[in-house]
């Protein structure tokens, strides 16, 4: 007679897997029992950090190898379902099971846990290392589009609502940091509780609804945003816009368009609601949410204090989930402001710049419809000295998405700094007419046109309103306006400030300004304002610093 050998851990949890496709109370598709088995085996062969949405779909769920996790949602869909069904399992004929399976919300990781004597045990380290406790979560805030109601006579126009709904769908995910659910996953939901409901399960975490107005001269939307945990509103608005003879269809795109930019732009409603629940702890502040939230307070504001910090965070996400385009362009612009607003040397922002550029490739590689990875390349070209490279990522990211009011400011703000008024004005007035909350930073755009056109006391007001106390340009502007306006004691304090941040400053102004790549003429005239300032007069010889950066860039490219 031979003795039982006891299970290990392994067996164990692979038993409790079968026990569960065999029972009919375990509620779930076939898709989902793939989903399930798929996870768990991972799992247990210790290749949790292996588990992600791209390698779910494309193995358990055989979808193509371009399958796109940031423009379909169906693992995550499907993760809630299997969630709710192991629930259901776990509440009626799985009470008494040993071993309790689940999937922890934010993750596709498997959790195990086993039950004996009223005492829960997580499962042993050995199992691996996200068995128990996940890595950086990958979860992007998440919206659920509810169909818009058509309100009063639109029978000359039936579709034109749910047309409208459309745009502005389109238009959220042209926001990398966003997933967005149509109303296609609510259409036997009618009620906004039900859709709260709905929106819950698949972990949204907003609810988008409204309804729209149509007359013979105009077309309006009144939108509400709501937090899909409680219900509450959290935003509502009214847009409108005037329809030209006999073409609705430009008046609906337009407010479509104010939507979704409106909502989801970096610094919009979605943002400030995510940044202000950050500080009560939710979300975790320990989330890639919480990390792209951390790094957004920071781009607002070039806040050295906050750099080092957001680099790390980005690092991990990236480790964590090396297919997250907003992560790998946030990474890119925050290594390529390393070299901006750092001390390096002229050969170790070549490498940085390099590195920067690599990380915004691959952030298009990943998301190639996404304006981000786009942005990050235009900023890391600037500053390895390829203008019309810059601004022809630029352009893309415009053209990828036309709501984004910060690529459409920092486009104004480099042909600024080539003194492109024509280009620069109107794109920095739209910016901040669509988007008020927009960042302080751009208006140096403004001061420096009116500066230069010679309306010193424009361009002191706009140099007061740039909140980025610890980068210089704003108070170079400061200064230089101040002096030209006879304000001295303004302006020789403005020059204190500048000593203070940097007080090599006066022999590095002129290589700085080359490497940036501000325009000769207009860079003289505001030198001048500056010594009229009370600035040390500089005459270091102009453009060798950026012969000296090219060399240093091209003995470590052709390294590559």
């Amino acid at each position: 007679m031979t003795e039982d050998k006891p299970c290990g851990w392994s067996e164990i949890v692979q038993q409790q897997v079968q026990r569960l496709l065999d029972s009919a109370s375990f509620d779930a598709s076939e898709r989902n029992r793939k989903f399930l088995q798929f996870v768990v085996a991972e799992t247990l062969a210790g290749h949790a950090d292996h588990i992600k949405a791209y390698t779910i779909a494309t193995t358990a769920f055989g979808r193509g190898p371009d399958f796109d996790p940031q423009q379909d949602a169906i693992v995550r869909i499907e993760a809630g379902r299997l969630r709710r069904a192991l629930e259901h399992y776990y509440l009626s004929v799985g009470t008494k099971d040993s071993v309790r399976i689940t999937i922890p919300i934010g993750s596709y990781v498997p959790a195990f846990e086993t039950i004996a004597a009223g005492t829960t045990v997580n499962a042993p380290a050995s199992v691996g290392a996200g068995a128990a406790i996940a890595k950086t979560s990958a979860r992007n805030p998440a919206i659920l589009v509810k169909d818009f109601e058509a309100e009063g006579d639109q029978s000359m126009f039936p579709n034109v609502t749910r047309g409208f709904t459309r745009q502005i769908v389109v238009g959220l995910t042209r926001f990398s940091g966003l997933t967005v659910y149509g109303p296609e996953i609510a259409a036997q939901e009618t009620s906004i509780k039900d859709t709260l409901q709905l929106a819950r399960h698949t972990e949204a975490d907003f609810v988008l609804t409204g309804g729209t107005i149509l007359s013979d001269s105009h077309f309006g939307t009144e939108v509400m945003l709501l937090d899909a945990r409680t219900g509450r509103c959290i935003w509502a608005q009214s847009f409108d816009r005037a329809v030209p003879p006999g073409d609705l269809m430009t008046a609906r795109s337009e407010v479509a368009a104010l939507v979704a930019g409106t909502l989801a732009q970096p610094y919009g409603i979605i943002f400030a609601f995510l940044a202000a629940q950050m500080e009560t702890g939710c979300p975790d502040q320990s989330t890639t949410t919480g990390f792209m939230l951390r790094f957004y307070r920071y781009w607002r504001s070039y806040d050295s204090s906050l750099l080092g910090t957001v680099i790390s965070d980005l690092e991990r996400v990236v480790r964590d989930n090396p297919m997250n385009a907003e992560a790998l362009a946030g990474l890119s612009l925050a290594c390529s402001n390393s070299v901006r607003f750092g001390p390096n040397s002229r050969g170790e922002a070549a490498a940085v710049l390099l590195r920067a550029q690599e990380l915004a490739r691959r952030s298009i590689q990943c998301r190639p419809q996404s304006s981000r990875g786009f942005f990050a390349l235009s900023v890391t070209r600037w500053f390895l000295g390829d203008v019309n490279g810059c601004l022809e990522a630029l352009r893309t990211a415009l053209d990828l998405n036309p709501n984004d009011t910060e690529t459409m400011a920092e486009l104004g703000m480099r042909y600024a700094n080539r003194a492109d008024w024509q280009n620069a004005v109107p794109l920095l007035q739209e910016a901040y007419q669509r988007n008020p909350a927009l960042s302080g930073t751009f208006r140096v755009g403004f001061a420096l046109w009116h500066y230069v056109e010679g309306r010193y006391a424009e361009a002191h007001a706009e140099a007061l309103r740039i909140d980025a106390p610890q980068v210089v340009y704003g108070i170079v502007l400061e200064a230089a306006s101040a002096a030209r306006l006879g304000l001295t004691q303004q302006a020789r304090a403005a020059v204190e400030r500048i000593l203070q941040l940097h007080p090599n400053y006066p022999a590095q102004i002129v290589e700085d300004l080359s490497f940036r790549n501000v325009d000769a003429q207009l860079a003289n005239k505001v030198l001048d304002g500056l010594v009229a300032a009370g600035f040390p007069a500089v005459a270091t010889p102009r453009g060798r610093a950026q012969r000296r950066f090219n060399a240093h860039l091209a003995a470590n490219d052709g390294a590559e």
